[in-house]
């Protein structure tokens, strides 16, 4: 009787470890499973985030030459209204000589990646190479009225080097815009843009160590 109640005990304690371990299977089973869902999750997460995060590139568009010009001039007129409200502190007069001067080497890097001219954007050139003439004229002469305040700042140097860059850079735009027109009509793109060069030149010219003389005292500011 004790030897038989003893393989019921054994019996029962046997079922009970074996619900245990089957339960702690389940478990493991539900915490795998959620394990793994939580994970594809995660991953899932992840990959939004960088669809997110990875954006188009787009590729470089050029602007037209006409467009070009016309960013140009809105600077030398930036450049001009400067010069005409300088009184002596010529940072300000600088920096839009700068901008100036920026506008021309990105524009000319632009006609350059562009493509040829088609018959309609030649339309288009002209108009603009001749408007950019006029601003330019405009802002010699405000500057050839302004050099007896540049004899006496001593700044007729700095004056003179700064036409000079602006004039070689304008020269760098006008040979790469007349490399995109078709030949046929590249005589009159030279006789455009050699408008623009020759005003330039006039600028020189009227700022030249024999026509521009600083009269002031010697100064430290620069």
């Amino acid at each position: 009787m004790k030897f038989f109640s003893s393989v019921i005990l054994l019996g029962a304690l046997a079922g009970v470890h074996a619900r245990v371990i089957e339960r702690a299977a389940d478990g493991a089973a539900v915490n795998s499973v959620a394990d793994e869902a939580a994970v594809n999750s995660f991953a899932d997460e992840a990959a939004d985030d960088a669809a997110k995060e990875v954006k188009p590139a787009h590729p470089h568009k050029s602007r037209t030459a006409a467009q070009v010009l016309k960013h140009v001039r809105v600077k030398a007129d930036a450049l001009d209204d400067q010069v005409k409200h300088w009184s002596g502190d010529q940072q300000k007069v600088l920096d839009a000589v700068d901008a100036l001067t920026a506008a021309i080497e990105s524009g000319t890097a632009d006609v350059k990646h562009g493509k040829q001219f088609s018959i309609s954007e030649l339309t288009k050139l002209a108009s603009a190479v001749d408007e950019l003439k006029e601003h330019a004229e405009t802002l010699v002469k405000d500057l050839k009225a302004k050099k007896p305040e540049i004899e006496k700042h001593n700044l007729c140097a700095l004056l003179r080097t700064n036409i000079s860059k602006i004039g070689k850079d304008n020269k760098k735009l006008s040979k790469a815009i007349v490399a995109k027109v078709t030949p046929m009509f590249q005589g009159i793109a030279k006789s455009h843009a050699k408008a623009v060069d020759d005003v330039l030149a006039d600028a020189e010219k009227a700022f030249n160590e024999k026509n521009c003389v600083d009269t002031g005292k010697p100064s430290l500011e620069f």
